[in-house]
């Protein structure tokens, strides 16, 4: 695994910049996932196709960029998934929230206790569910 002191983080910035803007990323693009839960009515494929490509986008950066303490914040994209998946008003976006739920336990699997909300922990359990 890289970490930003190897390089290889294409973040842009400087080098030693590259950190921190991959972990104020994963707050940002927490945010504008969640904002899904206020303009919609229910969730459209092409939706959930974003949802999922910024899951995709802020874990690839996670791993290339932060260090172990912080990479396992990046599971917050994965709660914003399981959330918006779950209250979605149509209720065909069950299966997708159990499988964030579950990406979330896998992404913090070994670095649960690192992890900053230990209440979303038990949540995702539950939707996952392994509690």
């Amino acid at each position: 695994m890289r970490t930003a002191a190897q390089g290889g983080c294409g973040a842009g910035g400087t080098k030693g910049s590259a950190p921190g803007i991959i972990y104020s990323g994963i707050f940002y693009f927490y945010n504008r996932i969640i904002q899904f839960n206020y303009n919609k009515p229910a969730l459209s494929e092409a939706v959930v196709k974003d949802i999922n490509s910024i899951g995709v986008m802020i874990h690839a950066a996670s791993k290339n960029c932060l260090p172990q303490d912080l990479m396992a914040d990046a599971a917050l994209i994965d709660f914003g998934r399981a959330i918006v998946f779950s209250e979605d008003g149509s209720k065909n976006h069950d299966s997708n929230a159990k499988a964030a739920a579950q990406e979330f336990l896998g992404w913090i699997k070994d670095n649960e206790k690192l992890y900053f909300f230990q209440s979303h922990v038990t949540a995702m359990k539950k939707l996952a569910g392994a509690a």
